[in-house]
């Protein structure tokens, strides 16, 4: 449970990362003035959009199950935290989240409770996942179509 959790924040973190990088590379682009951020789901949708676009494309060069492509996401990830000073902004989505009702905070702990406790268990359906060995065993040998 502790590293479903582990991961649960790893991704959070990364995904909420790109996505306020790219909140900041629009906003560069279209020169635009307005200080306005998007909430942090939200900013962690865009992130994790963005980021499914950049490993498609980084998977036709570097093997996706690679570390290598670890290396370079949490490059960028530090980076764009030190760059546009993401720590401080980070930092205050989530002490926003402390100022959400009584139920809201239940429901997101219970839910994520209920997450923890259900990645625990073992799949027992004898079908569950045995047509996607051969694709995931050909993703990690090979990261482009060949021919």
């Amino acid at each position: 449970m502790l590293l479903t959790l582990a991961i649960i924040i790893y991704a959070s973190i990364v995904c909420w990362t790109i996505g306020y990088a790219f909140q900041i590379a629009l906003a560069k682009i279209s020169k635009s003035s307005v200080g306005y951020r998007l909430s942090f789901p939200f900013s962690c949708l865009v992130g994790f959009i963005v980021l499914t676009i950049i490993a498609g494309y980084l998977s036709l060069f570097i093997s996706i199950s690679h570390l290598a492509i670890h290396l370079v996401i949490a490059v960028i990830i530090l980076l764009i935290l030190h760059r546009f000073g993401g720590y401080r902004h980070l930092r205050n989505e989530l002490e926003s989240a402390n100022r959400l009702s009584l139920p809201i905070k239940i429901l997101g702990l219970s839910s994520l409770l209920l997450v923890l406790v259900l990645s625990s268990w073992e799949v027992y359906h004898p079908d569950s996942l045995g047509y996607h060995i051969q694709i995931i065993k050909w993703l990690n040998e090979f990261s482009v179509v060949p021919g």
